[in-house]
């Protein structure tokens, strides 16, 4: 009647394992800290969108540009200017008579910036420009690896919690299977050495189950820290990405739009605008309109006005320009040769991000296999329990303890799958979400 009840306990254990490996929705339900009611995927990217720190740092630096080129735009054009002022002079009226005088005088006036002054105002508008452009790029990015970077715990949360759930399950049996081999001991069909090695697979296992736990804290704390939740709930379902999302041909499509190359792009496109701006450089040159008014104290009142150009040019004028010139058509070139590096490193990226997501998806298969021999190897040991023993109940839980082993690499194979998956995913230039768990049949939900 023992051996009945080892037998059906053992049982019980086998397919646990076999169905929390089979459906992650079902092992993420049995584990009451962690219900599928909680923070669903999408929300969780969502709220990081804006609540990441690195998104935060990034959108304020956007603001600081944004402010910049409002500033640099205001600059332009023409500009007002003013002053006033008071004399002392004495002049000379004849031979031999001259006349003191003070007079006070207040002059104002427009200035328009003519040649190579007007074309440095609008270089600083490019530059300024250039900067929200970039700040934005970077906000973009920064959303984009903020995104990453939820999914990626995410993931890590999801397998951690079924390798809990796996390790609760084979713990489940320690107190019985501690009183049977105490039994087994007493009678003397069991060595105590062997009761020993027998109860410190249960050791292993218990150290495995805490030193994932402390990985579930260091996940939700990642989480909530990407998206300010103090105490995070997660629902716990498997990420199942569109087809679309790992296409080569949509990666390859969207190659100008991956936020390195994109940027490159922008700034050669800044610096051809800018490149028109140099043909007058150093030319500083504008014209005023001003009118003025003086009083003469204790004399009468006058006024004035006046039309003016004024112009200046280095000695080196065309030394100067062309050293400008040269400058740009060296950037030019130096973003040119950046731009093909980065487009080659993109498609080394998609390649390798395909390769080794494919090799991770071909791991799975053997890792299945040897689960499921491990689950045969479980079953027979199960029949062979009455046959020997002592000797077969010591065979026992080793199948067993095999059993969870196995079970516990296809749950580390299918994370390293999992992290494959998104390192592809991430390289997608249009948002790219999981599909909805609604609409998968039972098959999307193994393993």
């Amino acid at each position: 009647m023992a051996k009945q009840s080892v037998r059906n306990t053992f049982g019980d254990l086998a397919l646990l394992l076999w169905l929390a490996l089979l459906c992650s929705g079902a092992m993420a339900s049995a584990t009451p800290d962690l219900p599928n009611a909680g923070t669903s995927l999408a929300e969780l990217e969502n709220l990081a969108l804006v609540a990441a720190p690195s998104v935060q740092l990034a959108q304020a630096e956007q603001d600081v540009a944004a402010h910049r080129n409002s500033t640099a735009r205001a600059s332009q054009g023409a500009r007002v200017f003013g002053g006033t002022g008071i004399s002392t002079a004495r002049e000379a009226v004849t031979d031999t008579l001259s006349r003191d005088y003070q007079r006070f005088n207040v002059q104002l006036g427009v200035r328009w910036p003519l040649l190579g002054s007007r074309d440095a105002q609008l270089r600083s508008v490019r530059e300024a420009e250039l900067a929200v452009a970039q700040g934005q790029g970077r906000l973009r990015r920064a959303r984009q690896e903020a995104g990453q970077a939820v999914r990626r715990a995410y993931a890590r949360h999801l397998r951690t919690a079924q390798r809990v759930g796996i390790a609760q399950a084979f713990l489940g049996m320690r107190a019985q299977a501690r009183a049977q081999l105490e039994s087994r001991r007493a009678s003397g069909v069991l060595l105590e050495a062997e009761k020993l090695k027998l109860l410190g697979l249960f050791d292993m296992v218990q150290a495995s189950s805490d030193n994932q736990r402390a990985q579930q804290t260091l996940n939700l704390g990642e989480l909530a820290r990407l998206t300010n939740l103090p105490q995070p709930t997660i629902q716990t379902l498997p990420m199942i990405w569109p087809e679309s999302c790992l296409n080569t041909d949509t990666l390859r499509a969207g190659a100008d739009q991956h936020p390195p190359l994109a940027l490159t792009q922008l700034e050669l496109h800044t610096w051809d605008q800018i490149a028109a701006t140099l043909q007058r450089t150093g030319l500083e040159a504008s014209v005023s309109v001003a009118q003025g008014v003086t009083r003469d104290i204790g004399g009468p009142n006058g006024r004035n006005t006046s039309v003016g150009v004024d112009f200046s040019m280095p000695l080196q004028w065309r030394a100067q320009r062309d050293a400008s010139l040269g400058q740009i058509q060296s950037e030019r070139t130096r973003l040119e040769s950046l731009l093909h590096v980065r487009r080659s490193e993109y498609h080394a990226l998609v390649e390798q991000a395909q390769i080794q997501w494919r090799q991770r998806q071909n791991e799975m298969a053997a890792l299945q296999n040897r689960l499921q021999a491990a689950q045969e190897a479980s079953r027979i040991a199960s029949l062979r329990l009455e046959a020997f023993d002592g000797d077969g109940y010591a065979t026992l839980l080793n199948a067993r303890h095999e059993l969870y082993l196995a079970a516990v690499q296809v749950v580390d194979g299918a994370e390293r799958r999992d992290l494959a998956q998104l390192e592809l995913v991430g390289l997608v230039a249009t948002d790219c979400g999981p599909a909805s768990p609604a609409i998968q049949d039972d098959a999307s939900l193994a393993l």
